[in-house]
């Protein structure tokens, strides 16, 4: 039986404004099992990145999180210390920032910046950490990995520079990948090249991967489960294929529907009317509700609990859980 590697529950993170407090997560919970691809996608500040960073920690400096645990085989991350979170990142949990172009140091070589990492994560001599720093480059299938090595963040195409991210995300041969956007930087050849090389050591290293995107093309390509995010919440949960197939949140069946289709290039898409809420002052009840086109009287009034609907499918919706 496949074991439990991640387990996020009931995670709150409040974030500081000049406007007031705006509650970014408001009781996610989700589990990511060993060898997994889990997506986590929804709308543009719906809180997918905010997740990632409290997974490792890193939750910007007006930010706090204020509830819930965050258990990485079994140890919940909250309780650890800084120095324990240090030796953690970069080594048995890896991340993937949205854009190379600002992760990357300008000043420092790839060659320099991957080494220096392995070193620091694997305690290496500089000759082991070079030799593993090409071996991280060969895997992400960049062409000429010594050439690569001396070249600095601006002399390499925006697919190269994602490459270059994910060989360091690798290096240190990781039990789980965080991935926030990994292809967004680059065209839609490359997103496929890069996307393949990562299912293919997803594979051979049984690695988990937490995969952020708001593409559900990328999904339904590469994920095994998929949560769907609502306004620092997940509002459905369950295998990739039956979500897609089936959604039972209507913000599932709106972000679907509105994907462009062969039968429909000719006709006008629904649209998810409305816009996200404002965080600081959060609808009462569901927060999908203003914007949801089968609202009853008591979506305006509890909010929803997610609750599992059939086996591995949970959904927090009233209409469906009731």
């Amino acid at each position: 039986m496949t074991k439990s590697l991640l387990s996020v529950q009931d995670l709150r993170v409040d974030f500081d404004t000049y406007d007031g407090v705006v509650k970014a997560l408001d009781g996610v919970t989700f589990r990511i099992l060993e060898g997994e691809i889990f997506g986590l996608v929804g709308e543009t500040g719906c809180g997918k990145t905010i997740t990632a960073l409290s997974i490792i920690r890193l939750v910007p400096e007006n930010g706090r999180i204020t509830q819930g645990r965050i258990l990485f085989r079994a140890e919940d991350l909250l309780q650890k210390t800084e120095e324990e979170m240090r030796k953690l990142r970069g080594g048995k949990i890896s991340m993937i920032f949205q854009d190379p172009s600002v992760s990357l140091n300008p000043v420092f070589t790839v060659g320099e910046q991957t080494t220096h990492i392995i070193s620091v994560h694997q305690n290496l001599e500089r000759d082991d950490a070079v030799r593993k720093t090409i071996e991280a480059f060969e895997l992400v299938a960049l062409s000429d990995p010594e050439k690569t090595m001396k070249q600095y963040p601006h002399e390499l195409s925006g697919g190269m520079q994602q490459r270059v991210m994910i060989a360091m995300a690798l290096s240190s041969d990781p039990d789980m990948l965080i991935a926030d956007e990994p292809t967004s930087s680059v065209d839609v050849t490359i997103q496929a090249q890069l996307l393949k090389r990562l299912m293919q050591i997803k594979s051979t290293r049984n690695l988990a991967i937490l995969l952020i995107t708001h593409n559900m093309g990328i999904v339904a390509e590469t994920c095994d489960k998929v949560g769907v995010m609502y306004a620092g919440n997940i509002v459905e949960m369950g295998p990739m294929r039956e979500v897609l197939k089936n959604p039972l949140h209507p913000y599932t069946q709106g972000l679907l529907a509105a994907i462009p289709k062969p039968e429909t290039r000719r006709t006008r898409l629904p649209l998810v009317k409305g816009s996200i809420p404002d965080l600081i002052n959060r609808p009462q009840g569901c927060a999908f509700h203003p914007r949801c086109p089968y609202a009853i009287d008591v979506c305006q009034a509890e909010k929803p609990v997610l609750l599992e609907n059939g086996p591995g499918r949970y959904a927090a919706c009233h209409l469906v859980n009731r």
